[in-house]
């Protein structure tokens, strides 16, 4: 089983360094110039269902902002340096969304999953992930609205009118 999963992880692994690798360059978020990818990558443990999951995540350095960014979560489309797996991800949205409180959330994941987390970390995916959605909700809304009036009157493709 381990050495399934070390298997795993070496391709997942590799396969996002990989993507790093190929592209070399990045655009920084802040001010959008063009940046390299440095030599030597950043460590990143991320919590997974059963284990951790360490690699080494690329990181570029931007010399007008000077700081340091991670491209990668740009294009998964997650918070820089985020630190569980997106099925780790999904149980903890789940369970901040649902149960009363963060600390309950917390106390859950630890018995039913033994997922450790701290509650503002719960707290902070929960937010996080909610606000993505809102964002969405409303981008939907002002394409809809976007439309002229006999699309937005016309029913989807995929459903049949009365």
């Amino acid at each position: 089983m381990d050495e399934r999963l070390q298997l795993e992880k070496t391709t997942v692994c590799g396969a996002v360094t990989g993507e790093a690798a190929e592209h070399e360059q990045f655009f920084c978020p802040m001010c959008r110039r063009s940046c390299a990818v440095e030599q030597g990558p950043e460590p990143l443990i991320l919590q997974g269902k059963r284990n951790e999951i360490e690699y080494s995540e690329p990181r570029c350095h931007c010399r007008s902002c000077r700081r340091d960014f991670f491209p990668l979560a740009g294009s998964l489309q997650r918070p820089v340096r985020e630190t569980v797996t997106p099925a780790v991800l999904q149980k903890v949205v789940w369970a901040g969304a649902n149960l009363g409180s963060s600390p309950q959330a917390v106390e859950a994941l630890r018995e039913l999953s033994g997922i450790e987390l701290s509650a503002k970390q719960v707290r902070r995916m929960t937010e996080q992930v909610g606000q993505d959605r809102h964002d969405e909700r409303q981008q939907q809304v002002a394409d809809f609205k976007d439309k002229p009036l006999m699309d937005r009157l016309e029913s989807p493709a995929d459903v049949e009118s009365p």
